[in-house]
């Protein structure tokens, strides 16, 4: 049996609940974060209501979070660490991404916009958008 979190889903606009989610298993290169805390954006309203046309539904919003990695698949963060997360997410092979400039990438991607965020108990996160604190 899968084990369930409870997140903040959107289903679409002005179609949101607190519901019964599956966490999810980390893939090498990432870690499993216990979601400590996180912020409302004014970006994160605009999702809800409909306003923001980058989001993808369904969708657990939340770019701005923090938290504790409770497991790892990547060899530079151990169970405990506590870390905030870097939300955009580059392809990693284009110009732009290999300048260092991850927000000009073609293909970008954004915790809580585009990839499930942390308005949820659990997240699954890139190693490399994880600061470590």
């Amino acid at each position: 049996m899968k084990r369930k979190m409870k997140a903040f889903v959107c289903r679409g606009p002005k179609q949101f609940s607190l519901e019964d989610v599956e966490i999810g298993e980390p893939e090498i290169g990432e870690v499993k974060l216990k979601v400590l805390y996180a912020g409302i954006c004014g970006s994160d309203l605009s999702i809800v209501h409909g306003r923001n046309p980058f989001a993808s539904y369904p969708l657990i919003p939340g770019h701005e979070f923090v938290g504790e990695v409770v497991e790892s698949k990547d060899a530079s963060f151990r169970v405990g660490q506590l870390a905030a997360v870097m939300p955009v997410v580059g392809c990693g092979e284009c110009e732009s991404c290999h300048l260092g400039n991850v927000n000009r990438c073609r293909k970008v991607k954004l915790y809580g916009v585009h990839m499930n965020g942390g308005f949820a108990e659990y997240v699954l996160v890139k190693a490399k958008n994880l600061i470590p604190f």
